[in-house]
């Protein structure tokens, strides 16, 4: 436990806990973020067989991704059959379907290896940024409790803090962490030009080197799938290429807007433009052009995670999981997280049972759950371009 309580380098967290944490407070924040994503977890277990609504709250994406595969038959995914995810849950689903007897023991032992990363993540953010801070933002966080059992994100999440918490170093560790990051969830990619090109004016080889260490890494990990019979480029890339915006995005009172003078296509194909190049500028104005400069690295990493989640038109409600250290390392205003909860607890409310109901969003009888979606995620994402803010110009309130 000793590591996990290190101080952090003041150029990983601006806000760090100064001193080692109490050893009981860790103790707490690591117990409460593992319980969150197990109760997370076992809620959705509870209700699959309750009556609608309450059925439609059971939906788990681990659940799914389970149950409609062949993943206890032919165990390896790309090689015998479609997976459509990040190749290090590939293998460690494959890894995992050797010692699981049944889908439902498969599925209960991949929720049990999250819930264990959300708690080393407790124990990392406690002796980056404290036990109050780590049991606010993140342990105790409505949005851990609402998405951890839910989906993975709490482990590619685990690894970007890795990467964070190792990063006053030469930098091989932390592109070791964001490489595998990057292999669990794409997210993570994003913090890796930060780190090799704030080396890139003092010392050029290390940041080659650092670059390497990761492609290595990504090379080794994503290679065999990539290489495959059914490789992740077909199923794991272009097959989220084409798919539109999704309605729990900041995209879809963009689109009841626009809808009012232009055709569906034309319409989606303006989204799907302009959140592209959304991203794309306001990451080399936010996140690349200040690398240069040699500003703190794993801040500009998350601050390139921010950005992605303003723009993209892929967000989906548990995302929130990504923004959680942001405030616990480097934002810590507990009105803004507020906003945030508010945000993001009406968008799932209100999701949920549209998709329950799978209603068509232009229906007379889907006009309540989208106007309460619409009003969510203006919420949340007002929320969070005011966190982006804050961590772009460096906060340290």
């Amino acid at each position: 436990m000793r590591n996990f309580m290190a101080v952090a380098p003041r150029t990983a967290a601006p806000h760090a806990h100064w001193g080692p944490a109490p050893l009981t407070a860790v103790r707490i924040a690591v117990l409460a973020a593992v319980l969150s994503v197990l109760v997370s977890a076992g809620a959705r277990f509870a209700l699959a067989g309750a009556p609608p609504p309450l059925v439609w709250f059971a939906h788990s994406d681990v659940a799914a991704m389970v149950l409609t595969q062949p993943t206890l038959e032919r165990h390896w995914p790309y090689f015998t059959y479609p997976f459509f995810y990040q190749p290090l849950l590939g293998w460690l689903t494959a890894a995992l379907s050797y010692v699981a007897p049944s889908p439902l023991l498969l599925v209960l032992l991949i929720d049990a290896v999250v819930a264990a990363g959300a708690g080393i993540t407790a124990a990392l953010l406690c002796g980056m940024a404290g036990p109050r801070r780590t049991l606010a933002f993140w342990s105790l966080s409505p949005q851990l409790l609402l998405f951890g059992g839910a989906n993975v994100d709490a482990l590619a999440v685990l690894l970007l803090v890795l990467a964070t918490r190792s990063a006053h170093g030469r930098g091989y560790l932390s592109a070791v962490w964001l490489a595998l990051g990057t292999a669990m969830k794409a997210f993570p990619l994003v913090a890796l030009p930060p780190l090799i090109l704030t080396r890139l004016r003092a010392r050029p080889r290390r940041a080659l080197g650092v670059g390497l260490v990761a492609l290595g890494v990504l090379a080794i990990v994503d290679g065999p799938a990539v290489l495959a019979p059914h490789s992740l480029l077909t199923y794991g890339v272009a097959a989220y290429a084409d798919r539109p915006w999704n309605i729990d995005s900041i995209w879809l009172p963009v689109a009841l807007v626009l809808r009012g003078v232009a055709s569906d296509v034309t319409v989606d194909r303006a989204i799907s433009a302009i959140s592209l190049g959304g991203v794309a500028v306001s990451y080399v104005l936010l996140v690349l052009r200040p690398s240069l400069r040699g500003a703190d690295a794993m801040r500009l990493g998350w601050l390139g995670v921010c950005v992605l989640l303003l723009w993209t038109r892929l967000h989906s409600v548990q995302y929130a999981i990504w923004l959680l250290p942001v405030f616990a390392l480097y934002v810590p205003r507990y009105r803004l997280f507020a906003l945030m909860i508010l945000g993001d607890v009406l968008v799932y409310l209100a999701v949920t049972p549209f998709n329950g109901l799978a209603m068509a969003a232009s229906s007379a009888e889907a006009a309540p759950f989208v106007a309460a979606i619409a009003a969510g995620v203006i919420v949340r994402h007002a929320a969070v371009i005011r966190l982006t803010f804050l961590l772009a110009r460096g906060d340290r309130r």
